[in-house]
């Protein structure tokens, strides 16, 4: 028997906690492997204020749609609350993390774009498209280039974490967005998904070749490309998105160890 916990009578589930359930994913998994590369209390404060801007959206979906069609509800007062708690604890989250030096929020300031993009998708309710879909995740990722610079790295390294946090969340988009069109029937682009994880093989290199990763990193994304062309190929299993989303999360965590342990035993 589960407990549905209310504000004034209305629910607070559906205000409180975005629905998008692979977001989460995307979310900690930058956050994780940063402060696994790179731990600092500056850098534990931007994840915090990372997680309250990621609970952030939902609440502020909430009040827009009601503002948007002109009413006012006992749930948009919630919303409204629920707003401005998470606010409060992202803007102290970021005060922790920027309180001596701004310029460790480089990563965060170049994926600002991205950022509003996404809202721009969100207050339309089409957060679900593929553009905020890809975007998303990179913008999220940029959180773990921000988290090891705090650590102490330099800039170049915080943007090579970035970008390998990145490799692996936008093919996995594509690839989990084409696996499922597959399992419904409808038509998809096989070939985007596999070009995208070779792509990420052949960036990853070129980061090891240049020094800002360890080559060690780039047989992880020939394991998600073998992932990935196992799982849209003929012979793959039938699935429903809820398995290929928990799949998902176990693939994201091999992918977080996978980086620290690369970074771990290579010095950087």
């Amino acid at each position: 028997m589960s407990a549905t916990i209310t504000a004034g009578g209305v629910r607070l589930r559906p205000i409180a906690i975005p629905m998008e359930h692979g977001g989460w994913g995307f979310l900690l998994e930058p956050i994780v492997a940063a402060l696994l590369l790179a731990w600092s209390g500056r850098g534990l404060g931007l994840a915090v204020a990372a997680v309250a801007s990621f609970l952030l959206r939902q609440p502020l979906k909430v009040w827009w749609s009601d503002a948007a069609a002109d009413r006012r509800l006992p749930r948009t007062g919630v919303a409204i609350a629920v707003a401005a708690a998470y606010f409060a604890i992202a803007a102290t989250g970021l005060a922790v993390a920027f309180y001596a030096s701004w310029k460790e929020a480089a990563p965060l300031i170049v994926a600002g774009p991205l950022v509003i993009t996404l809202l721009w998708h969100d207050v339309r309710g089409r957060s679900r498209d593929l553009v905020p879909e890809l975007l998303g995740p990179v913008a999220l990722a940029a959180v773990g280039g921000s988290i090891v610079m705090l650590g102490g790295w330099s800039f170049a390294s915080g943007c090579a974490v970035w970008a390998l946090l990145s490799l692996r969340a936008l093919p996995a988009v594509l690839y989990v967005r084409s696996r499922l069109r597959l399992g419904y029937g409808r038509p998809t682009s096989v070939a985007l998904p596999i070009v995208a994880h070779v792509a990420a093989i052949a960036i990853a290199l070129l980061l090891a070749r240049w020094e800002l990763a360890p080559v060690s990193v780039a047989p992880l994304y020939a394991v998600l490309l073998l992932r990935g062309a196992a799982g849209l190929s003929r012979f793959r299993r039938k699935a429903s998105a809820k398995v290929v989303g928990y799949s998902e999360i176990g693939w994201g965590l091999l992918a977080v160890a996978w980086i620290t342990v690369a970074f771990r035993l290579t010095q950087y």
